[in-house]
């Protein structure tokens, strides 16, 4: 198989992935294409062909099977039909040439000079792609996940967060900053200069009316609820008037042993 048709093939398939895969990391798109294709291609397999293709690492030459996959996610049956369908066959005496010919024969140092040209035309093109895709690359390699009280950033190659076990989510810088799971009493300063229509708080109540408070608007970091503005209400209803912690009390046990 022709390597550079072979490069072309997977460029095309992780071009397509990106459409319908939220997240533009090596891993996020490999796994979206092997869900595409019930396994048919591996993860692994997809993001091996992304290290080589792609980011241009040292890697073994793609099995012909895992190649005839990667056009049939492309819509072709196989690696044969991709390489016929994107060929124009011209019969021109009794030789099958690529393209036909648009203007008549010139002598062979135009050709020369314009084959230069568009060479380094090419050239300069491709590797401004290739930047575009690195900075990309790098733009989509930060994740984060829900650790305890707070979003924390984690590499996109992980689905699940080591600590907390919650599923890896695209950066979103402003809600990694500003999303905090907090306590509050009723000292708490709920509103911007006391306008009820602008909080600072939103919170969830769950059945067991149970309220957790957040720093933020947006939808719950494990449940994928919607929260909801805090208001007068809920903060008579619900908020504490203190938080109680246990070592605000005099063990009194301590005292009558003394």
């Amino acid at each position: 198989m022709d390597q550079k048709i072979v490069e072309k093939v997977v460029r095309e398939m992780f071009e397509k992935a990106k459409n319908g895969s939220v997240s533009h990391s090596k891993y996020a798109l490999s796994k979206y294409i092997s869900e595409e294709t019930d396994n048919c291609i591996k993860t692994k397999t997809a993001e091996r062909a992304y290290e080589k293709y792609i980011l241009g690492r040292k890697r073994g030459n793609p099995q012909g099977e895992s190649v005839d996959n990667f056009c049939n996610y492309l819509g072709y049956k196989n690696y044969k039909e991709y390489v016929e369908k994107n060929k124009v066959p011209v019969n021109r005496g009794g030789t099958i040439v690529d393209t036909p010919p648009s203007e008549p024969p010139i002598n062979g140092y135009v050709k020369i000079t314009i084959g230069t040209v568009i060479s380094i035309f090419l050239i300069v093109f491709i590797n401004s792609q290739i930047k575009k895709g690195d900075n990309k690359i790098n733009a989509d390699s930060k994740c984060m996940a829900w650790v305890e009280n707070s979003y924390k950033e984690i590499s996109c190659d992980l689905e699940f967060h080591p600590d907390s076990g919650a599923k890896t989510e695209p950066y979103d810088a402003k809600r990694l900053k500003n999303f905090t799971k907090v306590e509050v009493t009723a000292s708490y300063d709920f509103f911007v200069g006391n306008n009820t229509k602008k909080p600072r708080i939103w919170y969830y109540k769950n059945s067991n009316d149970e309220i957790e408070y957040f720093t933020s608007s947006g939808i719950h970091p494990t449940n994928g609820e919607t929260l909801k503005k805090i208001t007068p209400h809920i903060i008579d209803t619900y908020v504490p008037k203190h938080i109680f912690k246990p070592d605000s009390f005099i063990d009194t046990n301590t005292e009558n042993k003394q």
